[in-house]
């Protein structure tokens, strides 16, 4: 499993640029040999002590006291393009391992987002982003810059005594295993860690977020999300802590290990010059170098106990969403295969069932209706009636569990996904509110065209946009200035005419209207949607009067289509819905 997460990262970094690849790790193997030249021109400077003392001729000794300071200059060069390098190439490796979550995110379907683990995985995958790189780093260091030296060194360490390289590797066994544990301890925190943050973010941009912040302070609540998210702080910090105490332990007795090997070598460096098996040289050279070698042991150690232990985990967060969702998502080569959807004759529900993640019972129970060409639909029910849910279905967000959904006579599972979207338009109860100007927030995705732009700011209803700055940013977290509710919403359906699909989806866009306002807008979308079948879930009663036809839900379940007379006649829980407002609607 190690190596083919070792096997994926490594393809993974090479992928988001061959080129700084290359570079990088190219000029990290020159700063690997280039450390060997400074321990093998002491050596030959320090043999060369002995012949000046006896001679008096400095000639000698100047040239290799040269070739030193010479070697020592270009190691300090080429660590400032290998530094140059790493920071220009994490950069661009971040950003690519970023997109493919961002592109493996997208391609999820719309009901993981409704799963609690799922959103999980992706705040860790996105924590993992960084760690392929690191993790990649960590070796290509091991074998490109430490091992060049390191070989040298043990090299010596042979020449002076046969055993003392044998000390050496002996030494790193017990730290293998202490790294192991490492491994272990920071896997059970990564999985803590990462739930108590994401309830942290919620909580912050709940109390704190520029688009909430006014009603957290007014009506008082301000400190009990604050409090939750100190409480899950506490418990973060409370996990990391017991970790770092566990952490450190291990770290101390790697180190006690590695002070004792050092201690040993040393002192079998010093009798072997005693007994002139090894040159003054060579002694110099490994006495100056043994630290480092040391140095570079316990560095190998803490970048694998944080470059390996506790990013591996990481790495495989990140390899999971992509993979989870590779699973999950349609299949790329089926749906280039399957029928594609040209125009939308008619919509059935036959028979359809659905539950949401972790629900006791459905959100839906055998749901059966017909919708024609052209068809104005409103849909009314309670809260938690199932409403929202049919729109999320009909335009494939969700799959129905039993049953099925028909476009004409094509069942929507069958059909390819990108044909479907493009034949929807909707707008929201919550409407995106995107800091952006105001024709870049009606135009989104959508190719730009001012004749079209300029067609639909000119809709009666719609003619207030035309006032608004079209160059500024509508958002004071970017420095422009921000818009009332009722001009948001308008901009909203702005959005939707200028996409113009085959099917006006519009669920609640008047729940933040008054009564009087309410009239001119429904005209409004009367007139946006003339021609086109539209479907609009409502709370207000006089809303889905002006509709061809209206369902009726209650726990998931149709009780009622047809006409608001019809319903009147037959419907119990319409009567009783259209009864708890007639004092507001009927004049």
């Amino acid at each position: 499993m190690r190596q083919n997460i070792i096997a994926k990262a490594f393809k993974e970094l090479f992928a988001a640029s061959r080129t700084m690849f290359l570079l990088s790790y190219g000029f990290t193997l020159l700063q690997g040999l280039s450390r060997v030249l400074p321990i093998v021109t002491l050596q030959l400077l320090f043999d060369q002590i002995p012949a000046v003392a006896q001679t008096g001729n400095l000639t000698g000794i100047l040239w290799f006291l040269l070739a030193f300071a010479g070697a020592r200059i270009l190691c300090h060069i080429i660590d400032f393009a290998v530094n140059y390098l790493y920071e220009t190439y994490n950069l661009i490796a971040g950003y690519g391992m970023n997109r493919n979550v961002n592109r493996k995110v997208y391609t999820a379907k719309g009901i993981e987002f409704e799963k609690t683990d799922f959103l999980e995985k992706v705040n860790k995958a996105y924590r993992g982003t960084k760690s392929i790189r690191k993790f990649i780093d960590t070796w290509m260091l091991i074998l490109l810059l430490y091992l060049p030296e390191m070989t040298v060194i043990l090299l010596y360490l042979y020449r002076a005594h046969p055993c003392l390289p044998l000390v050496f590797i002996l030494l790193l066994f017990p730290s293998a295993i202490v790294l192991r544990l490492q491994e272990r301890e920071f896997s059970a925190q990564e999985e803590q860690a990462a739930n108590l943050q994401r309830k942290i973010d919620i909580y912050d941009r709940s109390a704190f977020g520029i688009r909430s912040v006014i009603e957290t302070k007014v009506i008082g609540y301000e400190q009990l999300l604050v409090g939750k998210a100190h409480q899950c702080i506490e418990d973060k910090s409370g996990h990391e802590y017991r970790y770092q105490q566990k952490k450190n332990s291990l770290e101390n007795i790697e180190k006690a290990i590695i002070d004792l090997g050092h201690i040993a070598i040393f002192g079998v460096l010093v009798w072997c010059t005693y007994r002139q098996i090894i040159s003054v040289g060579v002694f110099a050279a490994l006495a100056t170098s043994l630290d480092e070698l040391f140095e570079m042991t316990e560095n190998i150690l803490s970048v694998i106990a944080e470059g390996v232990s506790e990013e591996l985990e990481k790495i495989r967060n990140y390899f999971k969403i992509i993979e989870d969702i590779d699973s999950s998502a349609p299949d790329s080569d089926q749906q280039s295969k399957a029928p594609e959807l040209t125009q939308i004759p008619s919509i059935d529900f036959e028979q359809v069932s659905f539950r949401y993640p972790n629900a006791s019972h459905n959100a839906l129970e055998n749901v059966s209706f017909h919708i024609r060409k052209g068809e104005h639909i409103a849909i009314v029910g309670e809260n938690g009636s199932g409403k929202s849910t049919v729109m999320k279905l009909l335009c494939g967000i969700y799959t129905c569990h039993d049953g099925c959904i028909r476009i004409g006579q094509k069942d929507i599972k069958s059909c390819n996904i990108s044909s479907l979207y493009p034949k929807f338009t909707a707008v929201f109860q919550n409407y995106g509110r995107y800091a952006m100007t105001v024709d870049e927030n009606i135009q989104l995705a959508e190719t730009a065209d001012p004749q079209k732009l300029a067609a639909v700011k000119d809709l009666q209803g719609l003619e207030c946009l035309q006032e608004l700055p079209g160059s500024e940013i509508l958002s004071r977290e970017f420095g422009g200035t921000d818009l009332s509710g009722g001009q948001w919403q308008r901009i909203a359906i702005a959005r939707a005419k200028y996409r113009d699909g085959d099917i006006y989806l519009l669920d609640e866009p008047t729940a933040a209207i008054d009564p009087n306002e309410e009239k001119r807008l429904y005209d409004l979308f009367q007139t946006i949607t003339d021609g086109k079948t539209a479907v609009i879930v409502t709370h207000r009663m006089s809303a889905a009067r002006l509709a061809d036809r209206i369902m009726v839900f209650k726990a998931g379940r149709l009780c009622g289509f047809g006409t608001h007379g019809e319903l009147q006649e037959h419907c119990g829980e319409y009567r009783r819905l259209w009864s708890s407002q007639a004092d507001i609607y009927i004049k």
